[in-house]
């Protein structure tokens, strides 16, 4: 029987070359790739990756930029989607928030489907792949983004499987305490993909 071939997606949006998000995608990239996986990762900063969802491209719920069509296809075809970032302001930066509005639309991550001139229902078209947050945070804790993550993105596109892990009080993180949070890293991708 021929083994089928997993794929993973890594998604990075931290601006600073060397910085624990950085360190984290890595270890991500390699569990992954230890375990088989094809991976294709993209550090957004780096890549100069163009945020804004313009008029445009909203109207017609469709993007002609190569790179979005890209994404949409890496998307589709990944088994897990890994997403590395810090909190900004209770988020993730400016260019993963345009990365999933440019990257996530209709065609790619749901779509609405109904007779013509009458009601749409939504229709999720990520049903089926799981997903590995990691986010850093200065706060104290930040239950609020993990359930943004969780309810208003994943679930949205179909994604019940999914591992929301917010690292909280990073500023004080001590050099033990985020070489265990690396540590842990592997369980977190094992437990999706096991």
């Amino acid at each position: 029987m021929e083994q089928r071939n997993r794929s993973a997606l890594v998604i990075l949006a931290h601006p600073i070359p060397g910085s624990f998000n950085h360190s984290a995608a890595e270890q991500a990239n390699g569990t992954l790739v230890e375990n088989g996986f094809a991976v294709q990762v993209h550090d957004l900063y780096a890549e100069g990756f163009q945020p804004l969802l313009t008029q445009e491209e909203l109207k017609r719920r469709f993007s002609f930029d190569p790179e979005i069509q890209e994404f949409g296809r890496q998307t589709r075809n990944a088994e897990l989607l890994v997403f590395v970032h810090p909190d900004w302001w209770g988020g993730p930066p400016a260019v993963l928030k345009g990365w999933l509005e440019r990257v996530l639309r209709p065609g790619v991550a749901y779509d609405f489907e109904g007779p013509e001139f009458s009601k749409k229902e939504k229709v999720p078209l990520l049903t089926g792949k799981k997903v590995l947050v990691l986010c850093t945070t200065d706060a104290a804790q930040n239950e609020l983004l993990a359930r943004t993550w969780r309810e208003s993105i994943l679930a949205y596109c179909g994604i019940t499987h999914a591992r929301v892990e917010v690292l909280t009080d990073m500023r004080n993180s001590t050099r033990r305490q985020r070489t265990r949070w690396l540590e842990n890293i592997p369980g977190y991708v094992k437990s999706l993909i096991d």
